[in-house]
């Protein structure tokens, strides 16, 4: 068996030797293969470091454009990779957390971000390639601290990177004779529009324009490509970045497939401005007189130090393409910016329909300023609460949903609004500690009281809102199916739930003792309910007209509506008795 293996291993040896094309594949193969592993581990570890911080960033420091273009670009640098980003502004878009413009100004930021990598690349540290794994390995597995470990990652990462480009560029130098990519770049230089389409397609496949962009560099600087080839890959690689967008909006809501849609309008536009500039002349101080180039490519040879228009391929090459990627984003980013409102309107045309409505997990209504105002700020606290409460109604409403109608099942949204109801659970607690200290009268000390109870029984009822999510989850995951009598029961209690929330709610803030009285007596009901709806599900599984799982799941569905009532009866029952905590 051994010697057979051997004797198959010397073959493909011979083969191998027999064609050095072969070689020159396997090779380059490898080269791409740590080059793509080194951007992956420095991304990671960039974002291990950074943590969830970036993901709060991104949601809240969007105020307006220019901010949310800024925050972009400084996540996208920061993590070394656009696809991130873009795949987060996707999700809070869809989520509702984000609206539609401020996923478009964050995708046009990540475009700005993600041409550092190129950068980075751009300069030639690749002998020092093999002294970053070494440093950045050790500092991963011989730190204490999770920090550092992750410290290490990224330097290891940034070494294999640059290690992974070396072998690329060593082995690219071979395709300078090679007649069939003599053939295909002679293409690509005759047409930069089939230049632009390859640059689409290979970033397509790699879903990395990083990547894309690193390899161009690396034919470039070998003389396999020249700089008026080159630009136009960079051009489809922008397009083709966008495929990822694409990917993560499937199955998603209108506005996050609009904004992914609007990521690849910006780039598909941006290329066609800039290639109808592409085929404008300029001429060249250094070259023969009537020798013209792309007045775009003039600009950028003119900014960067390198003669790139020489024969040869001309000095600083990378460095001039990576400059021509920043100069293009930037500059589609400073195009685009004032038409966002356009860009919007164009995307909500191509994918018609009414979406959801945005989460605001920002406060509405409290205002740190007038803190000192105790009259005032506890009647912010007290409109904020209610909108916290709302949300969670809200949360109940769409987990039920869900179970009723499976077309209509939405975690990730239930998800979503929970987070929001945390959020704004701790804005509400920090605003009202902070009145602490100021000087309160016996009725707002004991108003403060009510509202710090409160705002903790809004924010678990939108954790059993999400429990009910996870087991209607596994519900479907198992295909499980419910008697008409059960789902008729669920649905008369849920109903219930949401009368008594609304009851008790209205008793709170218009002072009602009468809807204070209804809401209890609801909640005395819905407790029988839930004894009621057990014991029907019991003689259900005695008489196997469900079997266990699916009498498990609806048991917790029932307990988890009744806890839901406990916490909103509070309502109603501060009404009725505010010293109820004291």
């Amino acid at each position: 068996m051994l010697l057979l293996t051997e004797k198959r291993f010397d073959v493909i040896v011979s083969l191998i030797n027999m064609n050095g094309s072969f070689q020159v594949f396997f090779t380059s193969l490898g080269g791409l293969a740590l080059f793509l592993y080194g951007m992956k581990a420095l991304s990671s570890g960039m974002q291990k470091i950074a943590g969830k911080k970036l993901k709060d960033i991104l949601a809240a420091l969007t105020k307006n454009r220019l901010i949310g273009v800024a925050v972009g670009a400084g996540i996208t640098g920061i993590i070394q990779s656009s696809a991130v980003t873009t795949v987060m502004a996707v999700g809070f878009v869809n989520a509702g957390l984000m609206t539609l413009k401020k996923g478009v100004s964050i995708i046009l930021g990540a475009n700005i971000g993600t041409t550092i990598t190129a950068q980075l690349i751009a300069f030639d540290i690749s002998q020092y390639a093999l002294l970053l794994v070494g440093v950045g390995g050790l500092i991963h597995l011989f730190s204490a601290r999770k920090n550092w470990q992750w410290i290490g990652y990224s330097i290891f990462g940034f070494g294999i990177l640059f290690f992974g480009l070396d072998i690329m560029t060593d082995t690219f130098n071979f395709l300078r004779t090679d007649p069939a990519f003599e053939q295909l770049f002679i293409w690509f230089a005759r047409n930069p529009f089939l230049a632009v389409l390859g640059g689409c397609v290979l970033t397509c496949i790699l879903q990395s324009s990083s990547a894309t962009v690193g390899i161009t560099q690396a034919l470039a600087t070998v003389g396999v490509i020249d700089f008026v080839t080159a630009v136009p890959l960079v051009f489809g690689e922008n397009i083709g970045s966008t495929i990822v967008a694409q990917l993560a909006s499937i199955g998603t809501a209108r506005n996050a497939r609009r904004l992914a849609w609007a990521h690849t309008m910006f780039n598909v536009l941006g290329t066609a401005i800039f290639m109808a500039v592409f085929f404008i002349p300029h001429s060249v101080d250094y070259l023969p007189a009537g020798q013209t180039v792309p007045v775009y490519l003039w600009l950028v040879d003119k900014v960067t130090p390198g003669r790139v228009f020489l024969a040869g391929g001309g000095a600083n090459i990378s460095r001039h393409i990576a400059n021509a990627h920043t100069f293009f984003n930037v500059l589609n980013v400073l195009i685009f910016l004032p038409l966002i409102n356009v860009l919007v309107r164009l995307v909500t045309w191509m994918i018609p329909g009414k979406d959801a409505d945005l989460i605001e997990s920002a406060p509405r209504y409290i205002d740190k300023r007038i803190a000192n105002i105790p009259s005032i700020a506890l009647n912010q606290a007290e409109k904020e609460l209610l909108n916290m409460m709302s949300i969670s109604r809200g949360t109940v409403k769409l987990a039920m949903r869900g179970f009723f109608d499976k077309t209509k099942h939405d975690p990730e949204r239930v998800q979503a609004m929970e987070k929001a109801v945390d959020d704004l659970q701790a804005e509400v607690i920090e605003f009202l500690v902070s009145l602490e200290s100021a000087t309160l009268s016996h009725n707002e000390a004991v108003h403060l009281n009510c509202l710090l109870h409160l705002v903790n029984d809004v924010e678990k009822i939108s954790d059993y809102a999400l429990n009910i999510v996870f087991l209607i989850e596994d519900s479907l995951t198992n295909g499980i199916k419910y008697s008409a009598r059960a789902v008729d029961e669920l649905r008369i209690m849920s109903g219930d739930v949401d009368r008594e929330c609304e009851l008790s709610v209205q008793a709170f803030a218009q002072n009602s003792f009468r809807l204070a009285q209804e809401a209890l007596q609801l909640e005395g009901r819905i407790d029988q309910e839930k004894d009621d709806l057990r014991r029907n599900h019991l003689e259900r599984l005695k008489a196997k007209k469900c079997n266990l799982n699916a009498a498990a799941i609806f048991n917790d569905i029932v307990n988890n509506l009744e806890r839901i009532s406990d916490h909103a009866v509070k309502f109603a029952k501060w009404q009725e008795n505010p010293y109820l905590y004291q």
